[in-house]
């Protein structure tokens, strides 16, 4: 198997919220990609709930996940230490938009399959011995913007006072908090955040190993402004992950686009 993988901070952040794990002692691969705070607590390092959720993961599954769990099990199990962790530190774990989260990609290569796990906007592109290219998971984040106005307009026409949308439009991060409301619920997105509710918005599965060619995990960072991620996945296979991930800063730089942390792994069997 030959691996590649590329790590790169966001220019706009001095330190990455993603993180990764190789743990070939246990074949177990992953992109983590921690979402950045809505809150403004930082530990006595200055290190925010991203960073300190996506690093949870990391070192779960890099010291304490157990051969004989299943990917889902782990990462149910690493979910449960952010839990402690944010206890640990005081935050109020019933205030959605004060939980520290994070994006998860993960496989576990076996014998003859390979489970995957994934909640959020990381994601897994598998290509299969004939070349055909397949996304895996589904990207939960995309459009939650519109799926929390119309929650909003629905809480309205219940009754219920909400601001209005020039409100939401005006304070980007009173409307990035209502959609931390929404995580690991139905119509919202899946991100692990220390919730016992997380099991159930887990896309997990398995594949058979001898039908696979190549594997890519990916944050969202690798996502190109108008390019799908087939068509990522194949400028990645012809060129290689860190090649891509330049080129894909450049342009988003030359275009005053935001361009985010940016961390992959592909393997190739």
């Amino acid at each position: 198997m030959k691996l590649d993988t590329v790590f790169l901070c966001s220019p706009s952040k001095t330190v990455s919220e993603d993180a990764y794990v190789i743990n070939e002692k246990q074949n177990i691969y992953g992109v983590f990609d921690g979402a950045t705070p809505v809150t403004p607590f930082q530990n006595s390092k200055g290190q925010n709930g991203a960073y300190l959720a996506s690093r949870c993961f990391q070192a779960y599954f890099t010291e304490e996940v157990r051969q004989e769990e299943s990917l889902l099990e782990a990462v149910v199990k690493a979910n449960e230490k952010l839990l402690e962790m944010m206890k640990s530190h005081h935050i109020s774990v019933h205030k959605k938009e004060e939980l520290w989260s994070t994006c998860v990609a993960l496989i576990k290569l076996e014998k003859e399959k390979i489970q995957f796990a994934q909640l959020g906007d990381s994601m897994i592109v598998m290509e299969n011995k004939e070349g055909k290219v397949t996304v895996l998971t589904k990207d939960t984040v995309k459009g939650i913007g519109s799926r929390a106005k119309q929650k909003r307009e629905m809480e309205r026409l219940r009754g219920k006072e909400k601001h209005d949308e020039d409100f939401y439009k005006k304070n980007l991060l009173y409307s990035l908090r209502y959609n931390r409301t929404l995580a690991n619920t139905p119509n919202g997105y899946s991100v692990a955040n220390g919730k016992e509710e997380v099991r159930k918005y887990i896309q997990y599965g398995e594949i058979q190993k001898n039908e696979v060619s190549c594997l890519l995990l990916v944050s969202d960072g690798f996502f190109h402004p108008s390019e799908s991620l087939e068509t990522t996945y194949q400028h990645i296979r012809s060129g290689g992950l860190e090649r891509y991930a330049h080129k894909l800063a450049k342009l988003e730089c030359e275009n005053n686009l935001h361009s985010d942390d940016k961390t992959g792994i592909l393997l190739q069997f």
